[in-house]
């Protein structure tokens, strides 16, 4: 009996230890100085060519962060901002005490939502996925400024290792597309009607230095277009990436005639289904058409 009171109150003080302990940490985590860490992660970012401005950093659910708005701006060619609203950034308890930290993110950015994982092991991996995104939102390179974009967008993205240089880069990439619509605006200061895209899917694996296009294609629009075959050959910049593949395009009547200039200078002729396919040649900064 002795013995069984002996272990109770051991229980007893180990419980008020643990109670005492987490209270700590809670108090600790509620009193860091959030707006000193919200400017050095801004200043960790700038140094690698990212501005950016996180406002209203405090704590969230615990052991996490929550930020009212991130906002930043991405390098050249795309120096659009983009701002993310109530960023959530929580850490996973059970892989905290495994030693293998798992770190969540949530927020809410182009009309949409984004949610990301990073896990800390051997490989610092990345998991993202995006659901119900509107096109119109996304930054435009300067060229493509006046051109409208519409429709949605949802999708995962996978990096095995965010370590690796990017040409050696190893991940996937499956985007998907709704009602996806054109113009009419203007693309490098020509005239671009208006065009509707319909649904798409895009597949990419990326290893070894080279992105495999597994598949790439929009339907149920005024144009339906199809890569295949297709590759790039990574390379830093990234506009210096070399592009290999075959495309085929199948016009509706209404898109043949507004898009006349288009088909004109297509090399070759139209297939007895309609369908223009060439081969697309050069690096992501000059792509060439060419006979297939």
């Amino acid at each position: 009996m002795a013995r069984a009171g002996r272990g109770r109150r051991w229980a007893r003080v180990a419980g008020y230890a643990l109670f005492f302990a987490a209270a700590f940490l809670v108090f600790l985590w509620r009193e860091i100085p959030y707006p000193e860490l919200a400017r050095s992660a801004e200043a960790h970012l700038r140094a690698r060519g990212i501005e950016a401005e996180i406002r209203h950093l405090g704590p969230g659910p615990f052991p996490g962060v929550r930020a009212a708005s991130v906002r930043l701006k991405l390098p050249a060619p795309v120096d659009t901002p983009v701002e993310l609203a109530d960023v959530r950034v929580q850490a996973a308890l059970g892989s905290l005490v495994r030693g293998r930290p798992v770190v969540e993110l949530r927020a809410a950015a182009l009309g949409g939502t984004l949610d990301a994982r990073v896990t800390f092991r051997r490989a610092l991996g990345l998991e993202t996925s995006w659901q119900a995104l509107d096109l119109s939102r996304i930054p435009k390179p300067p060229r493509f400024r006046e051109l409208p974009l519409a429709g949605t967008a949802a999708g995962e993205l996978r990096v095995r290792d965010l370590r690796v240089a990017f040409p050696k880069a190893q991940g996937s990439l499956d985007a998907r597309f709704e009602g996806v619509r054109i113009g009419p605006g203007k693309a490098a200061g020509l005239p671009v009607p208006e065009v509707a895209l319909g649904n798409g899917q895009i597949r990419v694996e990326v290893a070894g230095g080279k992105a495999q296009i597994r598949e790439a294609r929009f339907e149920g629009g005024d144009l339906e277009i199809a890569l295949s075959n297709a590759s790039v050959l990574l390379r830093q910049p990234l506009r210096r990436s070399l592009v290999n593949g075959m495309i085929s395009v199948s016009p509706t009547e209404k898109a043949r005639r507004e898009l006349a200039l288009l088909f004109a200078v297509f090399p070759g002729n139209p297939g007895s289904d309609g369908r223009y396919t060439g081969r697309i040649r050069g690096n992501l900064g000059s792509l060439r058409l060419l006979r297939r």
